[in-house]
């Protein structure tokens, strides 16, 4: 994992989602701008074929419209922006814009895609840059047999883990919900040679908790959130 930092470090959530509108080329520029050496995105299909970069599975949360984005097509999500300001990107996009930038976790939010995921980021040569992350061990598993050379990465918010399947899958990263790092979890990961990197962590206090506890980093949507801890420590 030597394409991670040693030291503890933050992942800039959906970019620097706090200040600009999430999983945006602007999202991912203010990310940078903050010194973030890790963005993490979230990628679907749509129903013209492209993985864009998207969280949800409908356009209810961000545009108040009750419609799925496997419904729409690249050139009816481009009328949407974003916070009213930001195109909706394709992965190819954010390959290619972050490309000597900043590292990159892409989370796989739904199942069959993960194949084309691959072939992008083996094309555009940031095999080395990028961890392809996502809650469904299947789709990890999948991700490594198509490309052993692919960093991966598991997320979970379930309570029991079983340490032994991370290894089976060849997960380097272990992304848990921020409640459930404990101290023992942390050195059971870490004595595997596993990444654990809890989210989502916007609060202080709770940052520097996690740290002390000695996880890598933490995903947040506030990547200047180190230069906060560092004031209070």
């Amino acid at each position: 994992m030597s394409f991670l930092p040693s030291k503890f470090f933050v992942v800039a959530h959906r970019g620097a989602s706090a200040y600009e509108p999430e999983n945006t080329l602007r999202a991912i520029a203010k990310a940078v701008d903050l010194g973030a050496p890790v963005v993490e995105v979230d990628v679907r299909r749509c129903k013209s074929g492209e993985l864009v970069i998207f969280h949800d599975e409908d356009l209810s949360r961000l545009f108040n419209i009750n419609t799925k984005l496997s419904d729409l097509t690249l050139q009816e999500l481009r009328k949407y922006k974003v916070g009213g300001i930001a195109e909706i990107p394709t992965l190819n996009e954010v390959l290619e814009f972050v490309k000597g930038k900043v590292k990159l976790f892409i989370e796989v939010k739904e199942k069959g895609i993960e194949g084309s995921v691959v072939s992008m980021v083996r094309d555009s040569g940031l095999l080395d840059d990028v961890a392809i992350i996502s809650f469904y061990h299947d789709v990890i598993v999948n991700v490594k047999n198509l490309e052993p050379k692919a960093h991966v990465g598991l997320i979970t918010s379930h309570p029991y883990l079983n340490i032994h399947n991370l290894i089976k899958y060849g997960v380097e990263i272990l992304l848990p919900r921020h409640n459930l790092v404990t101290g023992r979890l942390v050195k059971e990961v870490r004595s595997r040679g596993i990444k654990i990197i809890p989210w989502v962590v916007n609060d202080v206090a709770l940052a520097i908790k996690l740290r002390n506890l000695g996880v890598d980093g933490i995903a947040s949507d506030k990547p200047d959130i180190i230069n906060e801890m560092g004031k209070i420590i």
